[in-house]
């Protein structure tokens, strides 16, 4: 009689040897199917995560642009009032 050792050289579990072909695959494809899923149920989550940090980002930018367009403003204005009392001041000595 031969050692438990020597029969099995390719590491599989005695349990699993003794089932067919059938068996092997549909448990093979079930565990697969299995781990899609988990993989799918992963990324979706990291994807609402992904989804509420670009929300704050696009809040933030808004904020940002709003002082920007304020900063524009202002600077403009103060061009324009520095240009009319340089006329003002040019055409009446």
């Amino acid at each position: 009689m031969e050692n438990a050792a020597t029969e099995n050289l390719s590491g599989t579990p005695a349990r699993l040897r003794r089932l067919n072909i059938g068996p092997r695959l549909t448990a093979s494809f079930l565990i697969i199917v299995v781990l899609m899923g988990a993989v799918d149920f992963i990324a979706a989550w990291q994807f609402k995560h992904i989804e509420v940090s670009a929300h704050r980002f696009y809040q933030v930018d808004q904020k940002s642009l709003a002082v920007m367009r304020a900063h524009v403003d202002l600077t403009k204005r103060t061009v324009t009032v520095e240009t009319r009392k340089r006329n003002e001041g040019g055409e009446h000595p």
